[in-house]
């Protein structure tokens, strides 16, 4: 050691210090560069895209997640275990290894993936691709006279066609406000302008489309004059209960009797219109899809933008100063200081 405390050389300094220095410096220090692995990059490019599609496919299409959701939960829990075990290696990562890797980035990618594709799945299941099924596990009547027929006797169907000839009663429409506007009109035949049974049990109904201060119903084919149509049974309980409290105030405001109220969606071609809520269901799941691949490629470039700049900068270490000591670094170190 020199004197008064000031060293010459690393190896007269105090072995912490030593140790410190004569320590390999990571390939993203100050000073080095490095050539990116493609493989790495691909993968995390792709994996969180594989990730998204298969959770929001598993919970959105194919009727999986209507037939066997016990098997689609065990599916979706061993993606999201697989996703704690990469959580866990980054962690390890950070622990042990001092250079940065893409172990952190993959497992914020994937837990993103795997959360955002669950909850875009389940959503598009819950407006979409459940209401078919449910519309496919029940029968499809024909030749309905609403002025005869009770509903009881096509309480089990999902598409209900009507004689020539039945229409909306618009002058008897009402509504029930929600944060929605639910819409009800009764249906009758042309037999009859009063329901032989004197209670109305078929209803015609929608969202947002009638008048909050007349009888205005302007609902599903509202306008349509052709000579047969039909109906989509609504199937949602929610909505099922605000048309209920709907048809109860049209009761009392018009003085009519409607005990048990069927709910349908007023339409030309009921079958095509339910096929084609599934198929809304599958583009929405395509555009999902696309989006999280162009997210995917984004983050993957940034990512790769702050990688490249690591490394760039001048080196600050004390050892690339051949007189470290003698630089910034040579005042006298008091040993008998003690460090707490």
């Amino acid at each position: 050691m020199a004197a008064k405390g000031v060293f010459r050389s690393p190896s007269e300094a105090h072995p912490l210090i030593t140790d410190r220095f004569q320590r390999s410096r990571g390939v993203f220090s100050p000073g080095h560069r490095m050539r990116m692995n493609i493989v790495p990059v691909f993968l995390n490019a792709m994996v969180p895209v594989g990730v998204f599609v298969f959770c929001c496919a598993m919970t959105s299409i194919g009727g999986l997640m209507y037939t066997r959701p016990l098997f689609v939960k065990c599916c979706i829990a061993l993606v999201g275990l697989c996703w704690l075990l990469s959580v866990a290696i980054a962690i390890w990562a950070r622990w042990h290894e001092p250079d940065p890797s893409w172990f952190t980035y993959s497992a914020m990618s994937v837990g993103v993936a795997f959360l955002l594709g669950t909850f875009a799945g389940y959503t598009i299941f819950t407006y979409h691709t459940k209401p078919y099924f449910q519309l496919r596990d029940l029968k499809v009547s024909h030749g309905i006279d609403a002025s005869r027929n009770a509903g009881m006797e096509v309480n089990d169907a999902g598409i209900l066609h009507f004689r020539p000839g039945s229409h909306v009663d618009y002058s008897i429409s009402w509504h029930f406000k929600s944060r929605s506007l639910y819409c009800v009109a009764p249906i009758i035949s042309n037999t009859s302008q009063v329901p032989f049974g004197q209670t109305y049990d078929f209803w015609a109904v929608g969202k947002d489309c009638c008048s909050m201060t007349a009888a205005d119903f302007r609902c599903g084919s509202w306008g349509h004059q052709g000579s047969t149509m039909g109906g989509i049974r609504v199937v949602d309980e929610d909505d099922a209960a605000m048309y209920r409290l709907a048809v109860k105030q049209t009761a009392s405001l018009y003085n009519i009797m409607a005990p048990l109220p069927i709910f349908v969606e007023w339409s030309v071609n009921p079958e095509l219109e339910a096929l084609e809520a599934k198929r809304k269901g599958f583009r929405i799941f395509t555009n999902y899809c696309v989006f999280a691949f162009i997210c995917s490629l984004f983050s993957v470039a940034v990512a790769l933008a702050r990688f490249s700049f690591m490394g760039r900068g001048k080196s600050a270490d004390y050892l690339d100063d051949t007189n470290w000591n003698f630089a910034s670094f040579n005042k006298p170190i008091d040993w008998s200081v003690q460090a707490f």
